[in-house]
This record gives structure tokens, C-alpha cells and sequence, in this order.
């Protein structure tokens, strides 16, 4: 089974209110928040926004839109992941920021490091990863299909 997925991750809960605003699902585990993103629903936001929403770096969601986000949702540290394989094959990238600064530039394979950053401590013989159950989200497609129509 394939893992497709790009989030904010971040200690603590999200007002619902905020996360409506923008029209964001975020699901919560063990005092974690994470926060779906989604291409087609930040190209939409950046429009609206009036914002840039180019990206440097292997992350596509590391980009202007997903930082306005995360300062709208009042989240001074957050790891941004991004994951993409099947069957084992393919790439993971992760980045921290902590006070609107890079604290872990976008590294390959660096979730685990990017989620002990943010506060996440592996439980028995789970990694990071798995503690805070990011593998049960596949991918959050069906959150964002209303934008896939708009570009």
C-alpha cells in the first residue's frame, strides 16, 4: 500500500475554528496535531490570499502559504513531512521551524529527527513516526477533492 502524504505537525491541539477557516483537516494523536495539505487547496489560498506559493526546496508545501498557516493557527514550532512511496520505495523529507526560523533545513528521510524536534518521543519499540500514528494516514486526497475542479 502506498504513503502520500504532505502536513504540518505540531504539539498540542488546533482550535477547530481556525482550522475551518481555511478549510484544513487535522486529525490529533498524543497531544499532536496534524494538519493536511494538499497542492491544488494552497494554489487556491495563494490566489485568494494574494501570496506567492513557490517553493525552494524538495517539499512542495514548504512555501509561503503553508507558513501563513501555520502562523494563523498560532504554531510557533512545526515540522512540515512529506511522504511518498509505495511498497516500500520512494522518498520522505522533513523541515522544522521554530519562531517563523529554519531550525532543520528539508532533509531526506529526517521525519523521525523532525518529530523528536517538535517534541514526540518513540513509545517501546515504535519510532516516531509510528507513536504518533502517522502511518494509518495514507494520504488526505479525500479532504481536498472540492479544489482538485479549481486547477
Amino acid at each position: 500500500m502506498g504513503h502520500h502524504i504532505e502536513a504540518i505537525i505540531s504539539k498540542g491541539l488546533i482550535d477547530k475554528e481556525s482550522l475551518a477557516r481555511f478549510d484544513l483537516p487535522c486529525v490529533s494523536h498524543k497531544g499532536f496535531s496534524i494538519i493536511g495539505l494538499d497542492p491544488s487547496h494552497s494554489d487556491y489560498w495563494a490566489e485568494k490570499l494574494e501570496i506567492s506559493n513557490n517553493n525552494s526546496g524538495k517539499i512542495i508545501l514548504n512555501c509561503p502559504v503553508t507558513h501563513y498557516f501555520a502562523k494563523e493557527l498560532g504554531l510557533d514550532e512545526y515540522a512540515i513531512v512529506f511522504t511518498d512511496y509505495f511498497g516500500g520505495v520512494g522518498n520522505q523529507y522533513a523541515t522544522v521551524y521554530s519562531s517563523g526560523q529554519v531550525a532543520m533545513k528539508e532533509t531526506e528521510g529526517g521525519i523521525n529527527k523532525a518529530l523528536r524536534m517538535i517534541g514526540v518521543y518513540k513509545k517501546g519499540k515504535l519510532d516516531e513516526f509510528d507513536t504518533i500514528n502517522l502511518g494509518h494516514y495514507r494520504s488526505f486526497d479525500e479532504c481536498f477533492s472540492k479544489y482538485y475542479e479549481n486547477f
